[in-house]
């Protein structure tokens, strides 16, 4: 199967992206950054828009441009949430755009938090979640939908999240962070709501599989899941 590239620059005008399939390998591409000349312009903004409404709309902590096949630096993230803790209703997120960040890491301890990616779903909806170790501390450069110079400091559950996100600039997934003998659990998408709330209670999903058997079942060749450590 061809796919198609979409750089914002070719843009005319708005045109809605689509999300991805799990074995697009756009999302093994890295990403460039965006020219801060094209920030002010209508179609740039409403992709920010289209980006915030997304992540909204779909319950996420965050989205990445790369993710629809936008293959620049942009990523939304929710920063209502302090902590792996923090329960909100879609009212409550705070979503910020930011544009070509640069990341430091400040604390090398690793900390646990389970992630799953609107970009690892397999074609029957079936959606994978594993315990991810990243750094705790970071600090990040970006620039705001406004073309604004922002730093921000970021712990515990914001850092994970945003470390995840700028991983798909780097044509990173979360199975590509993990060990190869991790094992995923895997939620059908109708049963999200009880296996988050038997997470919430500490109690185990009973249906896991492995990296290769996740692999096989995104349509992704399994040495392109193999492990890659933070340098």
């Amino acid at each position: 199967m061809a796919f198609e590239k979409i750089e914002l620059r070719n843009f005319q005008q708005f045109v809605k992206p689509q999300k991805l399939p799990a074995n697009d390998p756009r999302l093994f591409e890295v990403s460039l950054p965006v020219d801060i000349n094209e920030i002010t312009s209508p179609e740039f903004q409403q992709l920010c828009n289209f980006l915030e409404s997304e992540m909204i709309e779909n319950d996420g902590a965050g989205m990445s441009a790369p993710q629809y096949g936008v293959m620049q630096k942009i990523v939304v993230v929710d920063s209502s949430l302090i902590n792996r803790n923090s329960n909100r209703d879609k009212d409550e997120i705070k979503p910020i755009i930011l544009i070509n960040p640069t990341m430091e890491i400040i604390d090398t301890t690793f900390q646990k938090n389970w992630e799953g990616c609107f970009s690892v779903v397999a074609s029957n909806g079936d959606f994978f979640y594993t315990e991810v170790e990243r750094p705790i501390s970071i600090k990040v450069t970006a620039l705001n939908r406004n073309g604004e110079h922002i730093e921000l400091t970021l712990e515990n559950f914001q850092a994970h999240i945003f470390q995840h996100e700028y991983d798909h600039f780097e044509g990173l997934r979360l199975f590509q962070r993990v060990q190869d003998d991790a094992l995923f659990m895997v939620v059908p998408n109708a049963q999200l709501a009880e296996y988050r709330l038997l997470r919430r209670r500490g109690e185990s999903w009973p249906h896991t599989c492995t990296k290769a058997e996740m692999a096989e079942k995104l349509g992704i060749p399994v040495e392109k899941t193999a492990f890659i450590a933070y340098q």
